[in-house]
């Protein structure tokens, strides 16, 4: 039986095959991980993981990590963990942190950039204009606490500092923090009316 057999009811052989194709960077392997092991599960063969930061306790809660691996480096770490998902899986890792010096380099080849750097550093903002920089579709998943988000951006998005209309990362966050709340305050207003 074929590894992905039970997904040709939903994605057909050619989609399986491109998907398998896909050159993916994750910047950021914290909520990253999860990312990571849904693309592996889905039949993606071409990851990058980066990440410089150690899996601590406070991870765990949130982050595809578990108490045994406390201390390790998250990339190496979420390297071996996806291994051991799918043996043939061509899994790139590096223990490093991204920024100016080297996320250029790490993206220009790639087809599609999970970003979930952390909104306090400022290569998050970098990683979206690198990305259209070299016109590579840039993934921004967010955990809001009340629900879950998800910003799609490509070379003829606006960035996110002239969308937002500012340059500092915490104020972006915080209004679309903002703006999602009021929509999903809409829908629990709708849902309790009609439910």
């Amino acid at each position: 039986m074929k590894k992905n057999s039970r997904q040709l009811f939903f994605i057909d052989e050619d989609e399986q095959e491109k998907i398998k194709k896909l050159k993916i960077l994750i910047a950021g392997v914290g909520l990253g991980s999860i990312v990571a092991e849904c693309l592996v599960r889905l039949g993606c063969e071409n990851i990058t993981v980066v990440d410089g930061d150690d899996i601590e306790l406070t991870n765990l809660n949130r982050q595809g990590y578990r108490h045994a691996q406390e201390g390790i480096n998250k990339a190496l770490c979420l390297k071996k963990n996806l291994d051991e998902i799918y043996k043939d899986l061509n899994i790139k890792a590096h223990n490093f942190f991204l920024d100016e010096t080297n996320l250029d380099d790490i993206i220009k080849d790639k087809d599609i950039v999970i970003n979930t750097i952390d909104f306090d550093n400022g290569a998050f903002n970098l990683c979206n204009k690198i990305c259209k920089k070299y016109n590579v579709i840039e993934i921004f998943p967010m955990n809001l606490g009340f629900g879950s988000s998800v910003i799609i951006s490509d070379q003829n998005s606006e960035s996110y500092s002239k969308y937002f209309k500012t340059d500092d990362l915490k104020d972006i966050i915080l209004k679309f923090v903002i703006s999602q709340r009021k929509d999903s305050d809409k829908f629990f207003t709708y849902f309790s009316k009609y439910n």
